[in-house]
């Protein structure tokens, strides 16, 4: 059988999911949703969204302890891996098709977004105080001197400014991180 290497950028569909197979090798599986959106020519300043194209995603040993610990329904992705096209019979009695990817290299879309980088111990899991420290890092990393401070990840909740126009790939989610707004009580 021929394999094709691909590279999907998309959104997961729900959080991955994490089993043990055979004698115990983890694999985290995911839905990935690709659309395109591109301007409309008919209706300036309006989007047209293509059809959804869906893929199952499966990310084996570390990479899927690490997919199923790193990401979540919603995220923006980018998946390269092996592609097969699975047929099936569907309960109406025609057949269904399946485009599935065995994942090589799996990591958030940093176009859309920022992530930080945090090393997985040999068991495959992060312990939460690195998790912390790592972010605290992030936030403000020259300590309490630095220059650079977002603020304190532990606590504050950050959103995209939702002021920001679409980029050139279309989406609108391009924008800065901005503070959350409390409510003044």
């Amino acid at each position: 059988m021929y394999e094709t290497e691909v590279t999907v950028r998309g959104r997961l569909a729900k959080d991955p999911e994490l089993r043990h197979v055979g004698g115990g090798t983890p694999v985290a599986s995911f839905r990935l949703v690709s659309q395109v959106r591109r301007p409309d020519p008919q209706n300036p300043g309006r989007w047209i969204e293509s059809e959804p194209c869906y893929y199952s995603v499966s990310a084996w040993r570390a990479l899927g302890v690490n997919v199923a610990a790193s990401l979540h329904k919603g995220e923006p992705v980018v998946v390269l891996g092996r592609q097969r096209i699975v047929t099936f019979d569907r309960r109406d009695g025609g057949v269904g098709m399946d485009v599935q990817i065995d994942a090589s290299v799996v990591g958030h879309d940093l176009q859309l977004g920022v992530a930080t980088y945090a090393k997985a111990h040999r068991d495959g899991h992060l312990r939460a105080e690195d998790r912390m420290n790592q972010l605290t890092e992030f936030a403000d990393p020259g300590g309490a001197q630095g220059e650079v401070a977002i603020g304190d990840p532990s606590t504050d909740e950050y959103h995209l400014a939702a002021d920001e126009p679409p980029g050139e790939d279309g989406f609108s989610d391009n924008g800065p991180l901005v503070p959350m707004q409390t409510p003044a009580a």
